[in-house]
C-alpha cells in the first residue's frame, strides 16, 4: 500500500510532464552516444588525413626553405667570387670553405667557363661534373641523384659566376642525399610513417631509410621505366597526377592488407615531389571504444540530472540569461551582434572599440581577480554614457565594444574622449591602498558610413584599437579608407612575398641619424623596403605584418645585415669613410641557437670590421630570457659588434640588467619628451637618465622628434643625436650616399 501511494505520489498528473521530458532526455542521449560510438572510428582515421597534411605541409616547406636559402647563398658568394681577377683564387676557395661549414655541403668545387679546370674546396679530385652547358640553358641547376666516385648518392646545385653579364666559370655545391632526409627526420606513428622526395616522372630523389610500404622507386628509373604503384590499385593514377603537378592524399591497401594513408605534394623548387605515407589505425581504437564508453554513460547519468535541474529551475521561473556577460553585466559578443544587424539598418551610428593598453601586465601582476576587478570598474564607468538605444558590451578579456549614436567622425572622437578621461582616472587598488596609479586606456572607432559583415567590422576596428595602444600621444584611431587600403595591400602583397625573397626585391632604405649640435651625420638604420614589380617602391609599414605571418621576418634581419656589410664594403673599397649602420633584430632572432654563427658568417664574409655594425636590440627581448640574453650580448660584444637598445624604459628591472651588461648606444622613444613646455620633474628625470649614459660612456639617440621645440630642449640637456627629425623619411641607397658624402650640410 505504501509502494502504490509513493508511485502515485510520483506519477500524479502534475508531474508526468516533467517525467516524459525526462525519459525524452535520456533517450535522446542514449542515441546520440550510441552515434557517437558508431562514428568514433571514422573520426580518428579523418585525423590521420589532417595529422599527414600537417606533417606533409611542414617537410614541404623545410626542404623548400633549404633550397631557396642555399640558392640565395650561392649566387651572393658568385657575385663576390666574379670581382677576383682569378676565380680560382685562394680568397674564393677560402670563400668555398666558410660555405662547405655554414650550410652542410658536402664539399664545393669552382668551373671555368671552358671546363677546362676545376678547383675542389676540400682539394681531393673528383670526376668532373659538366655544369657549364646546363647553365647556357638556365641561371639555377638543382640536379638529378648521382652516384659519387665512392658510392654515395648525391645532388649538386650550381649558379653562373657573371662579370659584366658574361659568364666566366660556375660555383656548384655538392650535398648528400641524406642530408634532405634529415631535414624531414620526425617519428610519424612510431616510426612507421616515411617521407620520400622524387622527381614527378618517378626518379627518385631521396629515400627513406625504413621503409613500412615497399615502393620500388629508383634513383635511375621513373614511372615508365618500373612499376612503382602497378601493385596497388589505388594509386595506379597518382603518376598522372603528379605530371600535372597536382596534390592530394589517397588511402590505399598495401601487400600486407595494412590500410595506410599517402599524401603527395608538390615542392616548388625543381619537378621535386613529397611523397608522405603513414598508416591507418594506429589508435588502439578498441581501447578507446571502451574508455569513450565508460565516459558516454558518465555523461548519460550528468545529462539526466542536469535536465532534472533544469526542469526544476524552469518549474520554479529560473530564467537562463544568455545574452548578458557573466564579469561585467554588459552586454556580451552575441548581442551586440544582433544590436548591429538591426542598427545597420539606421544612419548615424558609429562603433567603437576600448581596451586596456597593459591588461596582460596587470593580470601578470596582480591576478586574475583583481584583472576581473579591473573590467567590472571600467563596465561601471562606461555604463553612464551610454544613451537610449545605444549599447555597451564586453566583447572578449579586456576589449570593449560600443555603438553609438555619432554621425560624424568628430562627433565620435568626441563622446570617445570623455569616455577615456574618465577611464583614465581609474586606479587599482585595495581598500585605500594604491598598488597602480593609473590604468591606460585607448579605443579605435569606425564610423557606420558602409556596411560590413559583424565580423568584418570587428577586424577593421581592432586594427585601429592596435594603432591607438601603440601610440604614444594618439589614442583614438579612426578606421578610415587608408587602413582599409593598407589592409587589401596586405592581402595583395601576401602571396608575392616568397618569390620577392627569393628574386632580392627587398632593398635597405636608409633612416638618417643626425648630431642637431655639430651639423653632421652620426649614422643610419637600415629599413627593408621592397621593390615590387607592379607597385614600385613599398615602404616596409605596408608589409612588415605579411613578413610576420608568413614567418619571413626572421631571414628578412640577415639579408639586411648583409646588405650593410656589403655596402660598408663597397666604401672601404672605394676610399670612403663608412659610417656605422644600424640593423633591428626581431626578438625571436636573438633567441635562435644559430643566430651568433650566422651574423658572424655574414660580416667574416665580406671582411669587415663587426664595429661598423650596430645590432638594434628592443628591451623587452631581454627579458624573455634574461640569462640567454645577457650571454649572446656579452658574445656579441666579445666578437666586436655595437649593441643598442631600443624601445628603452627607465623601469629598474631594466637598469638592473645593465649592471649586467655592456651597451653602446639606447634609443629613447618620442614619448620620453613632453608635446609641450617641460615642468621641472620632467627635465629633472630626462637629465638623470642622460646623465646616468654618460657616466657608462653610452649614447643617446632619441628618435621621433616633431618640433624645434623639442631639439632645443634635448640640446639644453646634454642630448643632440636624433633620429628621423631633419631627415624623418627613409632615402635611398643612393640618396644616402649623395648625403653623407658629397652634399655639404
Amino acid at each position: 500500500m505504501n509502494k502504490m501511494n509513493f508511485f502515485n505520489k510520483i506519477f500524479r498528473k502534475q508531474n508526468r510532464f516533467y517525467i516524459y521530458t525526462m525519459i525524452m532526455v535520456a533517450l535522446f542521449i542514449i542515441m546520440v552516444t550510441t552515434f557517437s560510438v558508431y562514428y568514433m572510428k571514422s573520426a580518428l582515421e579523418r585525423n590521420n588525413t589532417v595529422l599527414l597534411n600537417e606533417i606533409s605541409e611542414e617537410s614541404s616547406n623545410l626542404v623548400s626553405e633549404k633550397i631557396l636559402r642555399t640558392i640565395g647563398s650561392l649566387q651572393t658568394a658568385a657575385g663576390i667570387m666574379s670581382q677576383e681577377d682569378d676565380i680560382f683564387s685562394q680568397k674564393n676557395i677560402d670563400d668555398m670553405n666558410i660555405l662547405v661549414q655554414e650550410y652542410g655541403y658536402d664539399y664545393m668545387f669552382l668551373t671555368d667557363r671552358q671546363q677546362e679546370n676545376t678547383v675542389f674546396s676540400d682539394g681531393i679530385r673528383r670526376e668532373q661534373i659538366k655544369v657549364i652547358s646546363m647553365l647556357k640553358k638556365q641561371d639555377i641547376i638543382i640536379s638529378d641523384v648521382k652516384k659519387s666516385e665512392d658510392g654515395e648518392n648525391i645532388l649538386f646545385l650550381s649558379v653562373p659566376i657573371l662579370k659584366n653579364t658574361r659568364r666566366i666559370g660556375s660555383l656548384t655545391g655538392v650535398y648528400r642525399a641524406e642530408e634532405f632526409a634529415r631535414i624531414m627526420e620526425t617519428t610519424l606513428f612510431d616510426g612507421k610513417g616515411v617521407h620520400y622526395i622524387v622527381k614527378k616522372t618517378g626518379e627518385a630523389i631521396v629515400l627513406p631509410e625504413n621503409e613500412t610500404v615497399h615502393f620500388t622507386f629508383d634513383f635511375e628509373k621513373g614511372f615508365i621505366q618500373s612499376d612503382v604503384f602497378d601493385n596497388i590499385p589505388e594509386l595506379s593514377k597518382l603518376p598522372g597526377s603528379m605530371r600535372k603537378l597536382e596534390s592530394g592524399i589517397i588511402k590505399f591497401i598495401n601487400d600486407e592488407n595494412e590500410t595506410n594513408y599517402l599524401s603527395y605534394r608538390p615542392l616548388g623548387v625543381s619537378d621535386w615531389y613529397l611523397i608522405s605515407v603513414i598508416p591507418s589505425g594506429q589508435f588502439s581504437l578498441q581501447n578507446v571504444t571502451n574508455v569513450m564508453l565508460h565516459i558516454a554513460l558518465l555523461i548519460d547519468v550528468i545529462m539526466i540530472l542536469l535536465a532534472g535541474m533544469a526542469i526544476w529551475f524552469y518549474k520554479h521561473d529560473k530564467k537562463e540569461v544568455v545574452d548578458v556577460d557573466s564579469i561585467t553585466q554588459l552586454a556580451n559578443k552575441q548581442k551586440m551582434e544582433l544590436f548591429y544587424k538591426k542598427a545597420s539598418q539606421k544612419k548615424g551610428y558609429t562603433f567603437a572599440m576600448i581596451g586596456v593598453d597593459t591588461f596582460n601586465e596587470l593580470t601578470d601582476t596582480f591576478g586574475y581577480v583583481m584583472g576581473g576587478q579591473i573590467l567590472k570598474n571600467i563596465a561601471n564607468i562606461m555604463q553612464p554614457f551610454i544613451k537610449e538605444d545605444e549599447l555597451a558590451a564586453r566583447l572578449k578579456e579586456d576589449c570593449f565594444g560600443l555603438f553609438i549614436k555619432a554621425k560624424t567622425k568628430q562627433d565620435a572622437t568626441r563622446r570617445l574622449e570623455e569616455i577615456l578621461s574618465e577611464l583614465n582616472q581609474l586606479k587599482v587598488s585595495e581598500n585605500d591602498y594604491i598598488y597602480y596609479d593609473s590604468i591606460r586606456c585607448s579605443a579605435g572607432i569606425n564610423v557606420l558610413s558602409e556596411k560590413y559583415e559583424f565580423e568584418k567590422l570587428l577586424e577593421y576596428t581592432t586594427v585601429a584599437l592596435e594603432l591607438a595602444k601603440q601610440s604614444n600621444d594618439k589614442k583614438i584611431v579612426t578606421f578610415e579608407k587608408e587602413l582599409q587600403q593598407q589592409l587589401a595591400l596586405r592581402d595583395t602583397l601576401l602571396p608575392d612575398m616568397y618569390k620577392a625573397l627569393q628574386n632580392k626585391e627587398f632593398v635597405p632604405y636608409f633612416l638618417l641619424q643626425f648630431d642637431i649640435e655639430n651639423k653632421e651625420f652620426t649614422g643610419a638604420k637600415a629599413v627593408a623596403t621592397w621593390r615590387h614589380p607592379e607597385k614600385g617602391v613599398v615602404m616596409p609599414e605596408n608589409f612588415v605584418l605579411v613578413l610576420k605571418e608568413t614567418g619571413i621576418l626572421l631571414e628578412m634581419d640577415m639579408l639586411l645585415l648583409e646588405e650593410v656589410c656589403k655596402k660598408q664594403k663597397d666604401w672601404i673599397d672605394r676610399g670612403l669613410v663608412p659610417l656605422p649602420l644600424t640593423v633591428n633584430i626581431a626578438r625571436l632572432n636573438i633567441h635562435r641557437e644559430d643566430f651568433f654563427n650566422r651574423v658572424k658568417a655574414i660580416v667574416e664574409r665580406y671582411d669587415i670590421t663587426p664595429s661598423l655594425v650596430i645590432l638594434e636590440i628592443e628591451e623587452t627581448a631581454i627579458y624573455d630570457d634574461i640569462d640567454r640574453s645577457v650571454a649572446l650580448i656579452e658574445k656579441l660584444k666579445e666578437y666586436g659588434f655595437m649593441i643598442s637598445i631600443c624601445h628603452f624604459s627607465s623601469q629598474y628591472a631594466f637598469l638592473n640588467i645593465m649592471k649586467m651588461i655592456t651597451i653602446d648606444s639606447i634609443k629613447l622613444e618620442k614619448g620620453f619628451l613632453p608635446k609641450g613646455n617641460i615642468t621641472d620633474k620632467e627635465r629633472m628625470i630626462i637629465k638623470s637618465i642622460l646623465d646616468m649614459a654618460k657616466e657608462l660612456q653610452i649614447q643617446i639617440i632619441v628618435e621621433g622628434i616633431q618640433t624645434d621645440k623639442q631639439a632645443k630642449i634635448l640640446k639644453t640637456l646634454g642630448c643632440s643625436v636624433v633620429e628621423g627629425y631633419s631627415y624623418p623619411e627613409p632615402v635611398s641607397e643612393e640618396a644616402f650616399e649623395e648625403m653623407i658624402f658629397y652634399e655639404e650640410i
